[in-house]
């Protein structure tokens, strides 16, 4: 998983790269400014002067958003919650056939802000926090039946 936030994060920072590096080629390239001319004019010459650029732009603006949005959104899940989208929604899942409410925030899983954020990067914060390593592996076992789906059992 913290594979997946890296990825998120290094395509985030590279389309930030890109939409810098458009307008810094506008301004060595092109005739205009938008200080001067307005936006409408602007944005005219743009086109005219590299239509390229402009569309590499547009799709960077675009990856940016989504990749920037998702990586926020785990990275909010795994501070904040210590949970994964898949065990955020299992237990949203889950709290509709119970009685009582269930809070997102007091789950088991969740050991504070610093303690996650330790557990997922495996870090021990400059010695504040001990990330407690847990080996999934050893706690349970996978029985696959032919007829069924998989059934996790405790070992």
């Amino acid at each position: 998983h913290h594979y997946y936030i890296f990825f998120l994060f290094f395509l985030s920072m590279v389309c930030g790269w890109i939409i810098y590096g458009s307008f810094i080629y506008w301004s060595n390239h092109c005739a205009t400014t938008f200080k001067e001319d307005g936006l409408w004019t602007y944005l005219n010459q743009i086109v005219a002067c590299s239509p390229w650029v402009l569309y590499i732009l547009m799709l960077a603006t675009f990856h940016f958003s989504w990749s920037t949005f998702l990586l926020l959104n785990q990275l909010f899940q795994i501070a904040f919650l210590g949970l994964t989208s898949h065990e955020r929604i299992s237990l949203l899942k889950q709290s509709k056939h119970m009685k009582q409410t269930l809070s997102l925030r007091k789950t088991p899983y969740n050991l504070g802000f610093m303690q996650n954020l330790a557990d997922f990067f495996q870090c021990g914060c400059f010695g504040l926090v001990k990330p407690c390593v847990v080996d999934w592996t050893s706690q349970y076992t996978m029985v696959f039946h032919p007829a069924r789906e998989k059934v996790l059992r405790s070992v």
